[in-house]
């Protein structure tokens, strides 16, 4: 006679608009596998950074917490009943931490969706790549798969969809996306492997069998039954399907180069001046060196631009601080004793 199944967690991060909706997709084909479609949740609820992790002391508080990020986060689109949530979490309470309540709501979603898998996995914000290693510390038992993408072709996919949300483009700043790759990677480059895995997008495209077999090793999973098709795509909430129109069909390889007549060559330029040779040490050469911009332009504007990103940063701390919040004064300390330079540091030659 067997015991009962151990459930697994895990986060599935990126960058936006780096393949994760058919990765998860692709993923969700195994019975063995629940991927969660994008809720949002509010980052206290993972404690990162500054934010402080919410206790909850009775079952009114977290049916009153729950009901709250409702109304501004993508909760609603998992289909779950906040009172069976809360009763499922009864006896956990009071003292019931914010994280706690993020493997709570999995668990609650595994059940509702995916009744027969044993890892559940967490999809997208606040669960941020550039934030791994804060994200293993804080939830200890799960495992995070990073996807990552040609910055040049996530930029251009970037650019030309739309949010369904807010009705604009993901990005038309190719620093901005050339600044979120490189923390990406920075942070990647310093996760435990053992808890961290890299897939490329490219090569889940070429190779994709031998990609989610990286991913079920990776988890743990022997079993490797699967459909034809997946539950996620299901699962997208209507505002989400036609930005991801195509995600029930296999991977088709000749997107893996499609940017190349999507962005500009001034574009192109940004991103390659600002990443350099790291870009051809992942695979993603050649880079054109004789671009259509002067490598000092980009680097000016770059450095503005992650002195704006900083001030906006201090600012919001400021206001905390002003709240009479202290526990913000060291995080304010750190930040303005930084160097707004600490990013990537572009190649000499490009």
């Amino acid at each position: 006679m067997t015991g009962p199944t151990t459930i697994r967690y895990g986060f599935l991060a990126y960058v936006s608009r780096s393949g994760s909706t058919m990765l998860g997709e692709l993923l969700s084909r195994y019975e063995a596998i629940c991927v969660c479609v994008e809720a949002n949740l509010p980052k206290e609820l993972f404690g990162l950074g500054a934010y402080e992790n919410p206790i909850f002391q009775s079952a009114d508080e977290l049916l009153d917490y729950l009901g709250e990020i409702s109304a501004y986060s993508k909760l609603p689109s998992w289909g779950l009943d906040c009172e069976t949530v809360v009763e499922q979490l009864r006896d956990r309470l009071p003292g019931l931490t914010g994280r706690e309540l993020v493997r709570g709501l999995m668990e609650a979603y595994r059940r509702e969706h995916a009744p027969e898998s044993s890892v559940c996995l967490y999809k997208g914000s606040p669960a941020m790549p550039w934030d791994g290693r804060e994200l293993l510390a804080a939830f200890p038992d799960f495992r995070v798969i990073h996807l990552h993408r040609d910055p040049r072709a996530v930029y251009a996919s970037q650019k030309r969809s739309i949010n369904p949300y807010t009705g604009s483009a993901f990005s038309t700043s190719p620093l901005d996306t050339a600044e979120q790759w490189h923390r990406a990677m920075r942070e990647s480059e310093r996760a435990d492997p053992d808890r961290w895995l890299d897939l490329r997008y490219e090569d889940v495209l070429a190779s994709t069998d031998d990609c989610t077999g990286r991913v079920l090793e990776f988890l743990g999973i022997h079993d490797r039954k699967r459909s034809q098709t997946g539950a996620l795509a299901t699962q997208l909430p209507r505002e989400e399907r036609a930005l991801h129109s195509r995600v029930a069909e296999d991977p088709d390889r000749e997107r893996a180069h499609s940017w190349r007549s999507e962005i500009t060559p001034r574009e192109r330029r940004a991103i390659e001046v600002v990443l350099g040779d790291r870009l051809a040490q992942l695979g993603y050469g050649p880079v054109d060196r004789a671009g259509a911009v002067s490598r000092w332009q980009v680097l000016l504007a770059w450095r503005a631009r992650r002195i704006a990103r900083l001030a906006r940063r201090a600012a919001r701390l400021l206001l905390r601080l002003l709240s009479g919040d202290k526990r913000y004064w060291g995080k304010l300390r750190s930040m303005v004793g930084s160097r707004p330079g600490r990013g990537p540091r572009p190649e000499r030659g490009a």
